[in-house]
């Protein structure tokens, strides 16, 4: 069968994650079904392979998904033949999508043998049941890691696959077998390192590093993959090693390519992910009480920022409540009249002061203003990403939950695993700055 799948390893024991990566929240779904989306709707795969070991929570699935009935007939309807050990077959229809997907639903056969046993399970079932005759599966599977957040199809892997194998003309200038051949890094060319028989579409970054779990794969890949596992064998580079290659250059800067294995890189990819669709990006400065150094820790981020020539706000909460309208000044005789606002302009710029029965949204405020970025000062609210400011005397006291915690500033030792959330001292100011600009904290190059 023409066309290309797609295939996800889900199914990996997230060690360091310490929970089902899978299932991480993100964004309006989770990990697993987030990259599903993106991935149908950036281009039109021929059929679905989930590579996970737990059942399907059809809940969290977007859109509608219904597993498909057994049959000892030929395909008709909803019926459909799947031996019992190649997993289980759905429908999907992605949520504002009248199309409808077939998805085989897979667990590992080799336990705790890393994502090679993912790779061997899912086209190996693929395979079996292609094998059998009850239905055309395609041949080659974008195979990609669920941890990977930012992951949609690749254009230059996709055009280098659809050039080589869509189009048996393309001229093969090698045979080779590993990663140390790559002559070409044109995204254009029409001439590529390719095989006879390719197995594999390999992404390499300039420093070399390859992505095999964002490669794609023949179907047959999985006996390889097999074989591999039986020798007690689990590395991906394995299986890349011993299969004809082709050799995509791609960039090393590539953010689809970054993959969140540990609570603090998805913390860190997730406040990238919320910031990148905010009007202004935010990062909140929050304590567990007053006194402990917030001001302290937004104003040092202020100057660090300002020195890089990025233009920073500051909202800061007030729970005592606060005026800038004297009794003898006229903004101050208009709210004693019952103005709801009074603002005044100046050649030095202008204030707006809204009267309002409650705190107004630190958030809504920050996306007014004509800044790159802004930060949040403000006990024990705002928005994430969160900074915390602890002293040593009350380091137990976390201001919001642990999951929002992004970072600390302490004067006390490190409160938190540091698996969970960085940490600084006071006198870290440079570093805690350069930290939210190397990791993009702010969801954009500043």
């Amino acid at each position: 069968m023409t066309g290309l799948g797609y295939m996800m390893v889900a199914g990996g024991m997230s060690t360091r994650m310490g929970r089902d990566k899978a299932s991480l929240p993100w964004m309006d779904g989770t990990l697993l079904s987030s990259l599903a989306l993106r991935a149908v709707r950036s281009y039109s795969f021929t059929h679905l392979c989930v590579v996970i070991n737990r059942p399907l929570v059809k809940t969290e699935w977007p859109g509608r998904v219904w597993p498909v009935t057994k049959s000892g007939g030929p395909l008709q309807g909803d019926a459909y033949i799947v031996p019992t050990t190649e997993g289980m077959m759905y429908r999907w229809q992605p949520p504002d999508s009248e199309r409808i997907i077939s998805m085989l639903v897979v667990s590992d056969r080799f336990k705790e043998c890393g994502p090679l046993a993912g790779v061997e399970a899912g086209l190996r079932a693929i395979t079996a049941i292609a094998d059998a005759g009850e239905t055309a599966l395609p041949e080659y599977y974008l195979t990609v890691s669920v941890d990977m957040p930012f992951y949609e199809p690749d254009p230059i892997v996709l055009t280098k696959w659809q050039k080589t194998v869509l189009k048996p003309d393309t001229p093969n200038i090698s045979n080779a077998a590993n990663a140390s051949n790559i002559t070409d890094t044109s995204d254009t060319s029409d001439t590529y390192n390719v095989c006879d028989t390719p197995y594999s579409f390999m992404p390499q970054q300039e420093d070399g590093r390859l992505q095999p779990l964002a490669a794609i794969y023949h179907r047959r890949c999985g006996d390889i993959a097999k074989e591999l596992l039986e020798k007690g064998e689990r590395r991906m580079q394995s299986l890349v090693a011993a299969v004809p290659t082709v050799y995509v250059p791609i960039s090393s800067d590539n953010r689809r390519y970054r993959n969140v294995n540990t609570p603090l890189a998805y913390k860190e990819a997730l406040a990238y992910a919320i910031n990148r669709t905010r009007i202004v990006p935010i990062v909140t400065v929050t304590a567990n009480r007053s006194k402990t150094g917030k001001t302290r820790v937004a104003t040092e981020l202020i100057r660090r920022l300002t020195n890089r020539g990025i233009a920073v706000g500051l909202v800061k909460s007030d729970g005592h409540g606060f005026t800038m309208d004297y009794a003898d000044t006229d903004t101050g005789k208009a709210t004693a009249a019952g103005a709801a606002a009074v603002a005044i302009s100046g050649p030095n710029g202008y204030a707006l002061l809204h009267h309002t029965p409650s705190e107004d949204s630190l958030l809504t405020l920050a996306q007014s203003m004509k800044v790159d970025v802004a930060l949040l000062e403000s006990r024990r609210h705002g928005s994430f990403p969160k900074i915390v400011v602890l002293r040593k005397d009350h380091m137990e006291e976390l201001p919001c939950e642990p999951q929002e915690v992004l970072a600390i500033v302490s004067d006390g030792p490190r409160p938190l695993p540091e698996t969970e959330c960085r940490y600084f001292s006071f006198d870290e100011g440079d570093a805690l700055a350069t930290w939210l600009l190397e990791q993009e904290i702010f969801g954009r190059r500043l």
